[in-house]
Formats: C-alpha cells, sequence, structure tokens
C-alpha cells in the first residue's frame, strides 16, 4: 500500500521553492536573451543554483548539514543579493 504525498512536509516544500528559483532563472535567462546584459545572465544561473541547493536539500534532510550546503546557500544567497542590487538586472 503507497502513502501518498504529504504536501504539508519539508521535501514537498523544498521542491517547490525549487521550481519557483529555477522558474525565475529560466525566466530571466530569456529576458537575458533580448537585453544581452552580462548581469542578468549571472543573476539567471545564480538563481538556478539556488533552485538545485534546494533539490539537494531533498537528499541531505537539512540546509545546514553537510556544511558545503550551508556554504553553498550563504554564498549564492550573498551573490544574488549582489547582483540583483544591480539597475540592469530588471
Amino acid at each position: 500500500m503507497t502513502e501518498g504525498i504529504n504536501i504539508f512536509s519539508a521535501e514537498c516544500f523544498n521542491f517547490i521553492e525549487a521550481i519557483l528559483w529555477i522558474g525565475i532563472g529560466l525566466g530571466l535567462l530569456c529576458v537575458c536573451f533580448e537585453k544581452r546584459e552580462k548581469n542578468i545572465l549571472i543573476t539567471a544561473f545564480l538563481f538556478l543554483l539556488f533552485g538545485v541547493s534546494d533539490i539537494v536539500e531533498i537528499y541531505t534532510g537539512a540546509w545546514w548539514s553537510p556544511w558545503w550546503l550551508l556554504t553553498w546557500k550563504i554564498l549564492n544567497g550573498i551573490a544574488l543579493l549582489y547582483f540583483t542590487d544591480r539597475k540592469s538586472v530588471v
């Protein structure tokens, strides 16, 4: 007998969050092809990486463990803040 999907589980939330970040990254890639701006390309890549980190989090069980996942998320967040603060992103 199968259990079904618990929509209130951390794994489900991380999956939805990953879809959101990857969707934003893909949307920015479309904008990048139109505007041809380097900062938009970098920001799109960072959003895609952030989405992938949420997928990795599903398999590791926590955002703080292993240590490299926490480091990845912190550095990615700092880079996102830096590049999204630029006027040329949107």
